[in-house]
């Protein structure tokens, strides 16, 4: 294909061989090549922009944020997904424009500028709206309720969940439905419902496994595990907790480890809560939950020095 773009001349050859380079670029992102992609993907947008491609450039953009994400490169991606967003707007690419938008607010949510990805979000479903795209409609409605669940608006964060969890069932899309079936659960465990947060998180847990979504059935256990806990089902709570000892997360590891604490603790069996209290000590950052872990000690009858 270059080899025939560079038989043309001027702006057709520029355009040519943009739009080949954003092929290329597109075509080492799928082999796991992110680098090279970076490298294909920064040529097509100075061709596109000599061309004035806008829609090759806007794809580049956008394949540039995808790579950089690839590589943990999260400031470059957003850079690049800002460049994309007015590119994408003056096409009146709506599904684009949802797209990069939801980019943004996941962005926003990792860094804990929570009101900003909420406007995302928000921003993102509307235009999915427009474009009449339902599954990514249902995707940007279970972020927002994801966001204003840690706000501790419940009520919004439930309405956003059902939002998203009927029209994941009528587009017949089972993760998705999993997926917002266990934020419903979550939900449920944060208000204090815990026999329907148990219910809900084991559907979700159950529904994820058929379809394969591992990822989605560890998220699910422990708020399983949290649930069943405060129903005074302790070797369930257990086993549920005993799933994630091997997460990647230090974080979700701690929480294990706590709930592994708690359960025995509540039947007597203190030395085996210590053991497991004092592990979850070790791993655990957030102050909330050491200062949690430290009372469950003092709890034990152990220092937590």
């Amino acid at each position: 294909m270059i080899t025939a773009a560079s038989s043309c001349s001027g702006t057709t050859w520029a355009e040519l061989l943009a739009q080949a380079r954003a092929g290329y670029a597109s075509a080492r992102l799928g082999q796991g090549r992110a680098a090279d992609a970076v490298d294909h993907a920064q040529q097509a947008v100075a061709l596109a922009d000599l061309a004035d491609d806008d829609a090759t450039l806007a794809h580049a953009y956008h394949l540039l944020d995808r790579a950089h994400t690839a590589l943990s490169d999260h400031a470059a991606a957003a850079r690049h997904r800002d460049a994309a967003l007015p590119v994408f707007a003056a096409l009146g690419d709506l599904a684009a424009q949802g797209t990069v938008l939801y980019d943004l607010g996941r962005d926003a949510q990792r860094a804990g500028r929570l009101e900003e990805a909420l406007w995302l979000y928000g921003r993102s479903h509307d235009a999915r709206a427009r474009a009449g795209d339902v599954l990514q409609v249902a995707a940007s409605a279970n972020a927002i309720g994801e966001v204003l669940l840690v706000l501790g608006r419940h009520d919004d964060a439930h309405a956003r969940f059902t939002e998203a969890l009927r029209s994941w069932r009528g587009a017949r899309a089972p993760r998705g439905v999993a997926e917002a079936t266990c934020n419903l659960g979550v939900v449920a465990l944060r208000e204090g419902r815990h026999a329907e947060a148990v219910e809900l998180l084991e559907e979700a847990a159950d529904l994820a496994a058929r379809v394969g979504a591992d990822t989605l059935v560890d998220q699910a256990q422990l708020p399983l595990a949290e649930a069943l806990l405060a129903s005074a089902r302790y070797v369930e709570a257990w086993e549920a907790a005993s799933r994630m000892l091997g997460a990647a997360s230090a974080d979700a590891a701690g929480t294990a480890r706590r709930l592994r604490g708690e359960a025995p603790l509540r039947t007597g069996g203190i030395v085996r809560a210590r053991v497991e209290l004092a592990a979850a000590l070790e791993a655990l950052d957030d102050p909330v939950a050491v200062a949690e872990v430290r009372g469950l000690l003092a709890e034990s009858g152990t220092p937590a020095g």
